[in-house]
């Protein structure tokens, strides 16, 4: 049986290896409690300037705000893990999930330790499935436009990690709903390496940010 979470971050930018998450949101999918943290960056001076208006953030707001990532990791950890399973047997959902899974995978390697698990499905590619199901061909995949794809109410707040887990929660519920087949979509991904990004991956991301 797999214990399911819902993930979001946020950055300075699209870069893996230049860019640091600055906002984690996790949410346990069973009760729905939620950890959210901003993350104190140790090179604000990388940041991509698109992104930080994106978020809201400033380079000011980088070098004060959050807690250094190794106090944010072991406080994900001790949440993640305190639902008593394995790596192999917890799932974390996101929309456009493979920028998530790359930045968080390259965090916890940096501080020498794996993250807390190993399989991953995207609420874009299930979004893309009920489309297809309407009729729609080429849907707009964007978070925003998902929820009003499937007349989902959205919470407040826009590329904001805490609000952006809620409203992927609202989706992936509905796909629950709507009993959509997911399990096919469920990636297993190692740990031992960061690939470089391929086109696909990276034009993903630019649309993720619309």
């Amino acid at each position: 049986m797999l214990s399911y979470y819902v993930i979001d971050t946020e950055t300075s930018g699209l870069s893996v290896k230049s860019h640091e998450i600055t906002q984690i949101s996790i949410i346990r999918c069973s009760d729905k409690t939620q950890i959210n943290e901003y993350i104190k960056i140790k090179h604000p001076e990388r940041a991509n300037r698109e992104s930080l208006q994106i978020t809201g953030r400033t380079l000011q707001n980088l070098y004060r705000t959050g807690l250094p990532a190794e106090q944010v990791v072991a406080m994900v950890n001790k949440f993640i893990e305190s639902d008593g399973t394995s790596n192999e047997h917890r799932c974390f959902i996101g929309h456009n999930v493979n920028f998530d899974q790359r930045f968080c995978y390259a965090l916890w390697n940096s501080l020498d330790q794996e993250f807390p698990g190993n399989l991953w499905l995207c609420t874009k590619s299930l979004t893309k499935k009920s489309a297809t199901k309407l009729g729609i061909l080429k849907p707009k995949l964007t978070l925003e436009a998902s929820l009003n794809l499937l007349n989902i109410e959205p919470v407040p707040g826009k590329h904001e990690a805490s609000s952006d887990a809620k409203n992927t929660l609202l989706l992936w519920e509905k796909h629950l709903k709507d009993e959509l087949d997911y399990l096919p979509l469920i990636k297993r991904l190692p740990q031992s390496l960061i690939k470089p990004k391929t086109l696909e991956e990276m034009l993903e991301d630019l649309e993720s940010i619309e």
